[in-house]
């Protein structure tokens, strides 16, 4: 991993460990009733291989964004229930073998989640 990566992925990794200790805080603040949450942040995939019967191929993904929106309710003890909506992309910066291809990779996720 290139040095400027791990840097990046420690700053990452703490700003996550951040914003997992203050959510507790926010999140108490609507107990009951309906609610809407947006969540943003950094995808951080590891670089994958593409193998068929023939052909062996690395491909190399670059750092990518995700987005997500929630719809839920909180009962007022403690308990929630939500419907969230989820959106990442990641560039493909190389892959080998493949004489210069590039594009991206793109995932929607739809859960219900019960909190």
């Amino acid at each position: 991993m290139k040095t400027s990566n791990c840097r990046f992925t420690v700053l990452a990794a703490g700003a996550l460990s951040f914003l997992a200790m203050t959510t507790p805080v926010v999140t108490q603040a609507a107990e009951e009733g309906i609610y809407i949450e947006g969540r943003a942040g950094v995808s951080l995939p590891r670089d994958s291989e593409l193998k068929t019967s023939t052909t062996n191929q690395d491909v190399d993904l670059d750092r990518g964004y995700v987005g997500n929106i929630a719809v839920g309710h909180g009962y007022g003890n403690g308990f929630r229930t939500e419907f969230e909506l989820g959106y990442r992309e990641n560039d493909v910066d190389s892959i080998s073998g493949g004489g210069g291809t590039t594009g991206d990779v793109s995932a929607w996720s739809f859960m219900g989640n019960a909190l």
